[in-house]
């Protein structure tokens, strides 16, 4: 998307596709970039195509996450007990890869784990944080240190979901800042997945996958400008 320099209104390449609210909202709120510091990943999303789209603070690739996908090896959710979960995006430099015990995994990984369960407690201590390393290692087969992975944490404790990590949402990884919470556009569509997960039981595997584009429905972007910017290409629509 351009804003002119002069008048200050919207220049839409041919070809972009907006959405008539957009457009106002854009029009109440224009500025020349609309990113700043974000916590978490360098988070976006398109009203074009509905992806997020993770930029790196350094010199790296982005990353676009159109679907995100629940793992078969993830446990069920019983009430009293408490889980750690993860979501990846990249492993080292690569978009589609495989784990040190064979997990096909894509941007959008989610796997969710009892961090009570014995699997899981036999990591804590030789593991990073206090359960994102070990739900890594039990899930992965391999420790988060040597993954170089780019990703977010998050836990349901007591019932309730939590977006903080110590291990993998403060990461040194160029895409990440020094907080450790998730970032906003993540958090709203891992927690609808976890909902999800939560009432589903033990049939939850019928559905696995989910689109960007429908967890973000609801997505309120004008109360959440900050996840905004403006690119002065043709591409347009990007919203970060």
């Amino acid at each position: 998307m351009k804003i002119g320099k002069k008048t200050g209104k919207l220049v839409i390449p041919e070809g972009a596709c907006f959405v008539s609210h957009h457009l106002e909202f854009y029009e109440k709120h224009r500025r020349d970039n609309y990113s700043g510091v974000l916590a978490g990943i360098n988070a976006s999303t398109s009203i074009c195509n509905y992806r997020i789209g993770i930029e790196s603070r350094t010199s790296q690739r982005p990353i676009n996450v159109e679907t995100m996908h629940i793992s078969c090896k993830s446990d069920t959710y019983q009430s009293g007990h408490n889980y750690g979960g993860v979501i990846t995006y990249l492993y080292k430099g690569k978009s589609d890869w495989r784990t040190a015990n064979n997990t096909h995994c894509k941007p959008g990984y989610i796997v969710i784990q009892d961090t009570d369960s014995q699997n899981v407690q036999r990591w804590k201590g030789t593991e990073p944080g206090k359960v994102h390393g070990a739900v890594y290692r039990n899930a992965f087969g391999e420790s988060v240190n040597d993954a170089k992975v780019v990703g977010e944490g998050f836990a349901i404790l007591n019932g309730k979901f939590e977006i903080k990590s110590g291990v993998l949402n403060n990461a040194q990884d160029g895409y990440h800042d020094e907080h450790r919470e998730m970032h906003k556009l993540s958090e709203h569509c891992v927690g609808k997945i976890v909902e999800y997960w939560k009432t589903a039981g033990p049939s939850w595997v019928k559905q696995r996958n989910f689109t960007v584009k429908k967890l973000l429905e609801d997505f309120e972007l004008e109360s959440n400008s900050e996840c905004i910017t403006s690119e002065d290409t043709n591409r347009s629509c990007n919203i970060m």
